[in-house]
């Protein structure tokens, strides 16, 4: 089953967001890593609208109750990566939470988050 990503569109409304309207997101949250990122955005976005909304899921920081699912494209380390942090409602619908990279196998910096998500008022979770 196919995920819509709810979030702010490229018109100024609030709604499911097409793939330009995340990686504006992404930009407007973290600003532009350039060519290679934005790629790197575009797949995250693909394996998020991919995602079952239960695999990698984690409960060490959750938001709101639910359990938070992530996905990384590209190389690890701040530049072209990106790890892109979110929750699944009913499985058919994504809220991103957080936008960072990772600098460890299983650990990663944020580079924006929503001020509602606890990571234990730390940039760098590891999960």
């Amino acid at each position: 089953m196919s995920k819509n990503i709810w979030g702010p569109k490229t018109t100024g409304s609030d709604g499911v967001m097409s793939e330009d309207d995340f990686i504006a997101f992404a930009i407007a949250k973290v600003g532009d890593g350039g060519t290679t990122w934005r790629k790197n955005v575009a797949k995250a976005y693909n394996a998020i609208t991919n995602h079952d909304g239960q695999a990698g899921a984690n409960d060490k920081y959750p938001h709101k109750g639910k359990a938070v699912c992530h996905v990384s494209e590209g190389k690890r380390g701040a530049g072209n990566g990106v790890s892109v942090f979110f929750t699944a409602k009913g499985e058919v619908v994504a809220s991103i939470i957080g936008i960072g990279y990772h600098i460890g196998s299983a650990s990663y910096h944020l580079e924006w988050r929503l001020p509602s998500w606890d990571t234990a008022n730390s940039a760098n979770i590891t999960l």
